[in-house]
């Protein structure tokens, strides 16, 4: 599926930043522009905690991308979230019960949602991180991020920015130690095999992953310098909702139910 004729196109840097009905698709490379043009697979990663992903906002997210993209689906990073949660210091029978409680309340908030956007039920599409726990491909890329990020470099400072960033949302005002930044990064490394390949983990000819907000870690990633080469049908873009009336939905600060 190729960008339609009134799809109006603003030059920013390497790519274009495309007006599509009710969001604007802003991928971060030529690549990646050139992977989104073939509208063939979608990868929306709804993250925990974040009330920015209200059913509404999904439904029409989720409307969207079905009439954008052959084929959508949707990740919610639960084993992830529970290096968020050790990060803030619970202990870990703990940590596990939170990121389950939560993770259950985004994967319902998802289910609301597809069927709000008036699609047919798919589970088959709605993914938890922790399904992927003995997927030969994921491990083997996450095996890589975890390397990529084992030394010094701008990759692992961005990594460490946004655990920082993260950690300080959902605990205002409070101090946390390396070892704690440390720890919540992992949430941010489990991330990367599908900046990397989503392709050859979900077995689709080509994919663009969603993000709603810019993110250095992802940049790092498409430009090639960190001993990650994302694949070459593999893109990102930053998609969000066209303004209407002046009013975008913002990214809020993180729960700490």
């Amino acid at each position: 599926m190729r960008l339609t004729p009134t799809t109006a196109v603003q030059l920013e840097g390497d790519a274009a930043t495309c007006v599509e009905d009710d969001f604007t698709v802003e991928p971060y490379t030529e690549n990646c522009r050139r992977v989104c043009a073939r509208g063939e697979h979608l990868l929306v990663g709804v993250s925990p905690g974040n009330s920015y992903f209200s059913v509404d906002l999904l439904a029409r997210l989720f409307a969207w991308a079905h009439r954008r993209f052959t084929a959508v689906d949707v990740v919610i990073p639960d084993t992830a979230l529970v290096h968020t949660q050790l990060a803030l210091g619970h202990e870990a029978k703990r940590a596990h019960q939170r990121s389950r409680e939560e993770c259950n309340r985004v994967h319902n908030r998802v289910v609301r949602a597809w069927s709000q956007a008036g699609l047919a039920a798919a589970p088959q599409r709605w993914h938890r991180l922790s399904d992927f726990t003995d997927h030969p491909r994921y491990q083997a890329l996450l095996r890589q991020a975890e390397d990529a990020v084992t030394h010094a470099s701008p990759l692992r400072e961005a990594c460490l920015q946004t655990s920082r960033t993260v950690l300080a949302s959902r605990k205002p005002g409070a101090s946390f130690t390396d070892e704690q930044i440390e720890k919540g990064a992992q949430y941010v490394v489990a991330e990367l095999p599908f900046i990397v390949d989503t392709p050859s983990i979900l077995g689709v000819p080509s994919s663009v992953s969603f993000y709603h907000r810019p993110a250095a870690f992802i940049r790092e990633v498409v430009s090639a310098r960190c001993g990650l080469s994302p694949a070459p049908n593999q893109g990102c873009a930053l998609i969000r909702p066209r303004a209407v009336a002046g009013n975008v939905p913002q990214p809020r600060r993180a729960t700490t139910s």
